[in-house]
């Protein structure tokens, strides 16, 4: 069977799932067929600037909720020749080759053979000499993570002509730029880490990118190495000329089929939009991809989510740094029209590939250009996004999300009047035990409640025995007085206690023993009062609202406050007691978002404020905000799959929710939960459970509607 006929088959099968009622369609390049979904208002736009001879051609693709809504092709693939553009043309994606490399590397720590945390030169010797561009060596050596983030302080050329354990070895040679972790600076340091793929598999670069990622996506057309049958389908390299204003050929990747150099991690791969749509569809899929999994979704959630903190990054401004992804915080300018929390990353040449988690769309923009300002601030981006926007999106826009309409409520997990119970999205208590004042909970990923019993102690219950079958007791050893508010189950099996009074946080082992302490920086110490809820974020740090210091403090693994944040007082005085007619900035809670920004929950502060690294609120609801409820002491915050806010409401009195689901881009309520006669007027914590986790309370299927 031809290839031609091949990939036919391919887009027919996903032109199955277009929607019906988009806007107008136009007619797309895929051999002679006609039938492949395109947006026509996404053509017309890319061939404005084909008109305008900004660009010779190019091919854009877009997948929503995992249907394929577009595949357009326009303009020319090769201008002297006059070969049309075509939706099967490949491309060099130049940079975009870099989250490839990095989910490589993440599926080797998955897999445990490496540490993010671990000094380079383990795997690169010549690592161990690297010295500063004054001479000094540096204060820590760089480590796999900072190369991942642009932060390890290398600096340099790309590029290269030998093969990658050469070119590793020549970056060891480099002097630093400056010392690790103290700045953002694009580098070469994707390259260093694709070596260390090829030192930790025992393979060649190439071969694992092919047998663990291409190969299980069906990426089939994307390749460091050209044949004869790839040659005549790439798209050559234009820039403008400044004599004549017209496009003239810059160069042409596909003129040489053999090369001396080795696989570039940084930028050496050659795609098409389908593939690269593959790709980031999995991403967004949490690392799955069918039936099968490449990597594990907390992994792809650590990748694509904010690591750089208060860093300056760049390309564009609003933005941040993951692992090998750029991370969308603040959408303004080109990325306006995405979400905060997109990620994606750009190409020399003008290519773009971005993934909104909230509106759950892939956008794939493939030309070949040099001589771009900024090829990822570019007009063409620009309005290539916004002819997406425009037809797939008919809801207003708020705090970079997009708008949900309805909510079927939420099981969820709390307690209050001496009892622990789950409550059915009506509210009804499908499930109980007693228990007295919880102050946090979690339902572990092996389906345990983890919880507080009396002050000093934190447990796992097995809610289908309602026995405790694990204990931290904060007394056995230590006398000193404390009191518990905070802790967490950890990815690595530990559980976090944060240790009120005591100054510090515990990591606690299976045990039930302190394995390691974390200290904490308080400024009005206070045993009730030093921390409310604790928890963990994506680089391994800690969010602590200090509520007697009304501040959200992030620490790093060794208790370095890496950045903090003063509640405002909103030019208010503060008024004591619990119930609405308080207030302060005694704040209860803080959670890390995946757009970067933090949200906070302010206690008696009566609000939740989304605020930057920045230190910028950029979304907030106050006390009065929503329609018939009154919000009064902020405690317990979550962010559910579809993005919304829950919201916990203690001390707010009769007749006023428990918790509150709010959308955030439109501040709808669209649930609440009406606890009071059950539970009373305290209800500090809750927790929502998803329907897989309800059989653990003896819950069937049937009685859920899932069968």
């Amino acid at each position: 069977m031809s290839f031609r006929w091949m990939f036919l088959i391919v887009v027919v099968m996903l032109s199955a799932c277009f929607s019906s009622n988009l806007h107008s369609q136009s007619p797309n390049r895929v051999g002679d067929r006609t039938d492949v979904p395109v947006i026509a208002e996404v053509n017309d736009a890319m061939q404005a600037f084909v008109d305008s001879g900004e660009i010779a051609g190019a091919v854009t693709l877009v997948i929503r909720d995992g249907k394929l809504m577009h595949h357009g092709a326009v303009g020319l693939a090769d201008i002297e020749s006059k070969r049309e553009m075509d939706v099967e043309t490949m491309f060099s994606i130049a940079s975009m080759t870099k989250p490839i490399t990095s989910t490589a590397v993440m599926m080797l720590r998955d897999e445990g053979k490496l540490d993010l945390n671990d000094p380079v030169s383990k795997y690169i010797p010549q690592f161990t000499d690297t010295k500063l561009d004054d001479g000094s060596t540096p204060q820590s050596p760089i480590t796999i993570r900072q190369c991942l983030t642009h932060t390890a302080g290398l600096a340099g050329e790309q590029t290269f002509q030998s093969s990658l354990a050469q070119a590793a070895e020549e970056i060891a040679s480099r002097k630093l730029a400056f010392q690790p972790g103290e700045r953002w600076s694009y580098s070469p340091g994707i390259t260093v880490a694709g070596r260390i793929v090829e030192v930790v598999s025992g393979m060649p670069f190439e071969s694992f990118l092919q047998k663990r990622i291409f190969d299980p996506l069906g990426m089939n057309d994307t390749t460091f190495m050209l044949n004869e049958k790839t040659k005549s389908r790439g798209a050559k390299i234009y820039n403008r000329d400044p004599k004549t204003d017209k496009l003239v050929m810059d160069h042409d990747r596909f003129a040489k089929i053999h090369g001396n150099a080795g696989p570039n991690p940084s930028g050496g791969l050659l795609s098409t939009a389908a593939d690269m749509g593959k790709f980031y569809q999995c991403m967004l899929n949490g690392g799955r991809a069918g039936d099968q999994s490449i990597l594990a979704e907390s992994s792809v959630k650590e990748m694509t989510s904010l690591q750089t903190g208060s860093l300056e990054t760049g390309f564009t401004p609003g933005n941040g740094w993951g692992m090998g992804w750029c991370v969308i915080q603040k959408p303004q300018g080109v990325s306006e029209t995405l979400s905060s929390g997109t990620f994606g990353h750009g190409g020399a040449f003008g290519t773009q590939g971005w993934v909104d988690p909230v509106s759950k769309t892939v956008h794939v923009l493939m030309i070949q250009r040099t001589g771009l300002p900024n090829s990822d601030a570019s007009d063409i981006r620009r309005d290539f996004h916004r002819a997406v926007s425009d037809v797939l999106d008919s809801k207003n826009r708020s705090s970079g999300s997009v708008a949900v309409e309805s909510s079927k409520g939420h099981w969820t997990l709390l307690g209050g009047q001496g009892r622990l119970a789950l409550t059915s999205p009506k509210g009804e208590i499908r499930w109980q035990m007693p228990w007295n004042d919880i102050h946090d909970i979690h339902l572990t990923a092996d389906n345990l409640i983890l919880t507080r019993q009396g002050g000093s102690k934190v447990v796992k219950v097995d809610p289908k025995t309602k026995q405790v079958v694990w204990t931290y007791d904060a007394h056995a050893s230590d006398d000193r007085p404390l009191e518990i508010h905070a802790f967490e189950a950890l990815a690595d099996g530990r559980v976090m206690v944060a240790e009120s009074g005591r100054k510090r946080l515990v990591l606690v082992g299976a045990d039930g023993l302190v394995d390691d302490e974390i200290p904490l920086t308080l400024d009005l110490p206070n045993q009730h009062s030093d921390t409310r809820l604790v928890r963990q974020t994506s680089d391994g740090g800690f969010l602590v609202a200090h509520e007697n210091d009304g501040k959200v403090r992030r620490y790093d693994g060794q208790g370095n406050v890496t950045w903090e944040y003063s509640v405002p007082m909103f030019e208010q005085e503060a008024k004591g007691g619990h119930g609405p007619e308080a207030f302060g900035n005694r704040l209860f809670a803080a959670i890390e978002l995946a757009n970067g920004n933090t949200l906070v929950a302010t206690g008696n502060g009566h609000s939740v404020l989304e605020v930057t690294p920045q230190k910028e609120i950029v979304w907030q609801i106050h006390q009065k905000d929503l329609p018939g409820i009154v919000l009064a002491w902020v405690t317990t915050i979550q962010v559910t799959p579809q993005g919304t806010y829950l919201i916990g409401n203690c001390h707010a009195g009769p007749g006023q929710p428990t918790l509150v689901e709010v959308d955030p881009a439109s501040k709808k309520v669209l649930w609440q939960l009406n606890g009071h006669d059950d539970f009373g007027n305290s209800v500090s914590n809750s927790t929502w459970i998803a329907i897989d986790q309800l059989a653990a309370f003896g819950i069937p299927p049937s009685e859920i509607g899932l069968e």
